[in-house]
């Protein structure tokens, strides 16, 4: 399944076109932290934990039928704090899911910096700029380390919420059971084990939901890839369709070209270009930096 999705992923990036790239959100440092770190999160939540998944929800299933056959009473009162119980884990979900995107969008950037850095390392240490970078790859997880702290304390008092509930749920069900045996609508035994079918039911419910954490994280970086494969980019290279022509001629022209870059709008690299070039013939480009020399040459790409 990784594999799949980096191959998918990789493939989506190369059929963009340049105005795309321009975007410094996705930068190369970006670009392959999101490739590293998209497909294995949402392996986390695939896979095996899918049946384990599975199996727990069987178990809760299994349990809920045995329990109503020995006691639809006690049952009844147990399953009515269920909700509560769901309710309180899904606030432990939401919130996760909140700081897993915090994380991620920072994650990216300290990766952007690393990937960069040492792909320039000649660079880097030729301008002496090493501890610049360090510096900066250190503030960058400033921020991620931060929600960390933050996430701690949500998690552990929504864990603790949840928790409580159950116990919560084993009081009441040891006094309404204790109840029901002094007024003999049910016997000793028959309390015992309706509470070890909730019990074995909330512990499969319990193990369902550690794995809130992954799945949120999961469920953020599959919706930043399914984005990536349904854009479909203006000029799309991997598209067959359109005229094919049988007589092409290398002669280039360019007749009142205006051009400016998606990112910035404002600015115009080209003002009304006109160039004719015949096949076989030379032609140099020259100006000052950022008069649209490297444009023209990308535009003809």
């Amino acid at each position: 399944l990784t594999m799949k999705i980096r191959y998918m992923g990789f493939k989506a990036m190369l059929r963009q076109d340049i105005t795309w790239f321009d975007d410094p959100k996705n930068s190369t440092g970006a670009l392959t932290t999101r490739l590293a770190n998209d497909a294995s999160q949402v392996k986390d939540a695939t896979g095996a934990r899918l049946g384990l998944i599975a199996q727990n929800i069987a178990n809760l299933g299994t349990g809920i039928i045995i329990s109503l056959v020995y006691g639809w009473q006690l049952t009844l009162l147990i399953l009515a704090i269920v909700p509560i119980i769901a309710i309180s884990g899904l606030i432990e979900m939401r919130t996760l899911s909140g700081h897993a995107k915090k994380d991620k969008k920072e994650l990216e950037g300290a990766g952007k910096i690393a990937t960069e850095a040492i792909g320039n390392i000649r660079t880097v240490v030729s301008l002496t700029q090493e501890k610049k970078f360090e510096k900066m790859y250190g503030e960058n997880l400033q921020g991620p380390y931060r929600n960390s702290v933050k996430k701690a304390h949500i998690h552990g008092l929504t864990f603790a919420l949840a928790q409580a509930m159950m116990y919560f749920t084993y009081a009441g069900c040891f006094r309404f059971g204790a109840f029901l045996v002094e007024n003999e609508d049910m016997d000793f035994k028959s309390v015992f084990l309706v509470f070890s079918c909730i019990v074995f039911g909330a512990m499969a419910l319990g193990q369902t939901t550690s794995f809130t954490p992954d799945y949120a994280k999961a469920k953020v970086s599959a919706a930043h890839l399914f984005k990536l494969f349904e854009r479909v980019p203006e000029i799309d290279s991997y598209s067959e369709e359109g005229l094919e022509l049988e007589n092409f001629s290398s002669d280039i022209a360019l007749k009142e070209v205006a051009f400016n870059y998606p990112i910035r709008p404002d600015v115009s690299v080209l003002q009304g270009l006109n160039i004719a070039i015949d096949k076989g013939q030379t032609l140099a480009l020259v100006g000052s930096s950022g008069c649209g020399k490297s444009t023209v040459v990308q535009l003809l790409e």
